[in-house]
């Protein structure tokens, strides 16, 4: 967790808004991944963290307590794909391709229940089917299943970041998203009745 980072925002976020000044009434702690924040969390090294949806859902099992959600104090976009402005110009085409891919295999996600668990415990390596299925379960409510998110929520994230880094300056969607390979993407799959 990068001390600007998005994880660190959030974790502002929900300290302010149960009352609580991240500056004053909490020391936080920069640190690694879910694999070194949780281990740190057994041992009493730190008393809370946040954590991906596998990690949280595992650290239920072994009895530690949710708090919360993360979404339910700020604007939030899980994964997403990203490149430079320079490939964009150079391969359009093959930028397209890969969007049109992580799209299908979206569509696979969330069309194919089984099919995506077995993948999911083998790219995961996990044997616990109970905990690839809580994984799922969660993960399936939050799938952009078309890819984006609407302009209004990129925007509210957009000016969360800015408040955050105390950017002064107007960022709109389109400086930071470029959103065209994404829809016609799906606009293709959709015109050619693509299904999982």
């Amino acid at each position: 967790m990068s001390p600007e980072g998005s994880l660190a925002v959030v974790a502002r976020e929900i300290l302010r808004k149960n009352g609580l000044d991240p500056a004053k009434d909490v020391n936080l702690v920069v640190m690694g991944g879910d694999s070194v924040r949780f281990p740190a969390l057994q041992t009493k090294a730190i008393h809370a963290t946040l954590f991906n949806t596998g990690m949280s859902v595992r650290a239920q099992k072994e009895g530690f307590t949710k708090l919360g959600n993360a979404s339910e104090y700020a604007n939030l976009i899980e994964g997403g794909l990203a490149t430079s402005s320079d490939k964009i110009k150079q391969n359009p085409e093959k930028i397209f391709r890969f969007v049109r891919g992580a799209i299908k295999g979206m569509s696979f996600f969330v069309g194919k229940r089984e099919p995506a668990l077995k993948y999911m415990m083998d790219a995961l390596r996990l044997s616990d089917r109970e905990l690839a299925t809580s994984i799922y379960d969660i993960q399936i409510k939050l799938v952009l299943r078309e890819g984006f998110s609407d302009d209004k929520a990129l925007q509210g994230i957009i000016d969360d970041m800015k408040r955050t880094t105390k950017v002064q300056r107007d960022i709109k969607v389109s400086d930071v998203f470029d959103l065209s390979f994404v829809k016609k993407a799906n606009d293709e799959l959709k015109s050619s009745g693509w299904k999982p």
